[in-house]
């Protein structure tokens, strides 16, 4: 019995004492009004000009927003764009639903 205790006491030390990686959500960028219309034309431009190279662009409220995050990050290697580029699409996207 001493023992387990002994043994416990050890584990929860242990446990308590290791690092913990906490999760942090990224936060939202501060968007003004001047320059989300930068990012959506910048978006807009971004894909029309790289997603229209390889297929017909489907219409931009066929998927809904989260459904175009998985899209797009399936896509980015094919269209060989950047994460900041892919943040922009999505932004024009989202705006264009």
């Amino acid at each position: 019995m001493k023992k387990t205790i002994i043994i416990l006491a050890i584990v929860v030390v242990q446990y308590s004492c290791s690092t913990k990686q906490a999760v942090q959500k990224q936060p939202e960028p501060v968007v003004t009004e001047s320059t989300e219309s930068d990012i959506v034309m910048r978006g807009k431009s971004l894909y029309e000009n790289n997603c229209a190279k390889c297929h017909e662009l489907p219409k931009t409220n066929a998927y809904t927003t989260e459904k175009w995050v998985g899209i797009l990050k399936w896509m980015q290697p094919k269209a060989n764009i950047s994460d900041q580029e892919r943040e922009d699409i999505h932004f024009y996207l989202s705006r264009s639903l």
